[in-house]
C-alpha cells in the first residue's frame, strides 16, 4: 500500500471488518435506544466469483434532507450539459421532457427527504475502492444525483465537480453515479503516511481497524456524510 493502492485480498479483509463493526455499533445503539444510528454495511456478491472485484459493500436507506427548489434550479441549468449522460438512464426513470410538471412537483415541497444507497466497489485497474451511489425518494422512485452533488465540493474541484460521473455499475450492470478514482491512490498515499506517523504516539486499540477503508471513508465523506470516526478513532 506504499503507492496508495490496495490489493483485492486486503480490500475484502478490511471490508469484512467494517461490516462487522458497523453492525456491532448498530446493535448497541438499538439497545440504548439512540435516535441517530450509524450507517451499516452489507456484503454483496456478483456472479463472477472467480474474478477480483466481484464482491462489494452496500449501505442503504441513508436519509438526506434537501431543498427541492434549489436543486431543481441547478438541475435545469445543467440539463443541456448532461444530455449525453442522461441517455444512460431509462426514460421512465429520468424524463426531462416535461419541465413544467417537474417544476410543479418539486416546488410543492421545499424541503424533503431522499434515500441514498452507497456501494464500495473494488476497481481492478486503479486498485482502489470506488464509491458508486444512487438516490431515490422515500417511495422508491429514482431521483437525479444532483440532489446530493449540487452543493458538494471536493478538494481540487472548481464549482460543479468533475469527479462525479455516471457509468454502468461494474457488477450489477445498471446505471450508477460514481466518484472517479483517478486521484484516489495519490490521496490515500498521503493519508496512510500521516496515519503511520501518528501511530507512534497512540495507544493500540482493542478494536481491529481497517486502516485503508477508514481513511478512504474520510475522502468521500463530503458526499456520503459518513465519517470513519463513527466506527473508529483513527
Amino acid at each position: 500500500m506504499r503507492d496508495g493502492s490496495l490489493s483485492y485480498e486486503r480490500f475484502c479483509m478490511e471490508a469484512e471488518l467494517l461490516q462487522r463493526r458497523s453492525h456491532e455499533l448498530a446493535s448497541r445503539q438499538d439497545v440504548e435506544n439512540e435516535k441517530q444510528c450509524v450507517a451499516t454495511w452489507e456484503w454483496r456478491h456478483g456472479y463472477r466469483q472467480h474474478l477480483d472485484g466481484n464482491s462489494f459493500l452496500v449501505s442503504s436507506e441513508n436519509a438526506r434532507q434537501y431543498h427541492s427548489n434549489a436543486v431543481y434550479t441547478s438541475m435545469k441549468h445543467d440539463k443541456e450539459m448532461d444530455r449525453d449522460t442522461n441517455e444512460l438512464l431509462p426514460i421512465e426513470e429520468y424524463d426531462w421532457k416535461n419541465d413544467d410538471q417537474v417544476s410543479t412537483t418539486l416546488q410543492s415541497q421545499e424541503v424533503t427527504t431522499a434515500l441514498l444507497e452507497f456501494h464500495i466497489v473494488y476497481h481492478t485497474i486503479y486498485q482502489t475502492p470506488v464509491l458508486y451511489f444512487r438516490v431515490s425518494a422515500v417511495d422508491g422512485l429514482p431521483l437525479p444525483s444532483e440532489i446530493v452533488t449540487h452543493e458538494v465540493k471536493f478538494p481540487g474541484s472548481n464549482g460543479r465537480s468533475t469527479f462525479v460521473a455516471m457509468e454502468e455499475h461494474p457488477i450489477l450492470g445498471k446505471p450508477f453515479s460514481f466518484l472517479h478514482p483517478c486521484e484516489t491512490a495519490a490521496a490515500m498515499q498521503l493519508l496512510q503516511a500521516q496515519i503511520q506517523t501518528n501511530d507512534s504516539t497512540k495507544t493500540l486499540s482493542e478494536v481491529k481497524v481497517p486502516r485503508y477503508l477508514a481513511s478512504w471513508l474520510s475522502l468521500v465523506q463530503p458526499l456520503t456524510g459518513i465519517s470513519p470516526f463513527e466506527y473508529y478513532s483513527i
